[in-house]
């Protein structure tokens, strides 16, 4: 079986199981997408969409982490933005993200590579995001290839 359909069978087993739970529900993952992590969610493409002609009309990963996501979570960082206009404006300028680094595809020794937001916290509306943070450069030194994501929340 090919690896993409597969990860793609699992974000849509996981985003039907969040949406039948009542909540309050918190998700860390390492996600390996979205592909754009638009500022704009509706704007999000996910690495194996619905509609992927590789997934042979079977739905895809943007059932739990894209615009057609079908549980009551929410990403963290965008919660938290929504909340921070003037962090949310700065990143006007780069209206197809990422929206923060947490990896970085394609890297090099003579290229960085291209930073993606792939690691992310979502929760339902039973919390308040009083602060989140992204921190690559501190997962790398210690030996990660991937950023902690450190969130300050409050049950609402």
């Amino acid at each position: 079986m090919n690896w993409g359909i597969a990860k793609a069978r699992q974000a849509v087993t996981i985003a039907r199981w969040l949406s039948a739970r009542p909540g309050p529900i918190l998700l860390g993952a390492d996600a390996n997408t979205p592909l754009t992590d638009a500022l704009n969610f509706t704007d999000t493409r996910t690495h194996w969409h619905s509609g992927n002609r590789c997934l042979h009309g079977e739905p895809g990963d943007d059932l739990l982490f894209g615009p057609g996501k079908i549980h009551p979570l929410e990403d963290g960082l965008r919660r938290w933005l929504a909340d921070h206009p003037a962090e949310a404006a700065a990143l006007a300028a780069r209206p197809s993200g990422p929206l923060a680094i947490t990896h970085r595809t394609g890297r090099r020794r003579d290229s960085p590579g291209t930073g993606r937001r792939f690691d992310s916290i979502w929760l339902t509306g039973h919390w308040a995001v009083r602060h989140i943070e992204h921190l690559y450069h501190e997962g790398i030194t210690v030996g990660s290839d991937h950023a902690v994501v450190v969130a300050d929340l409050a049950r609402t």
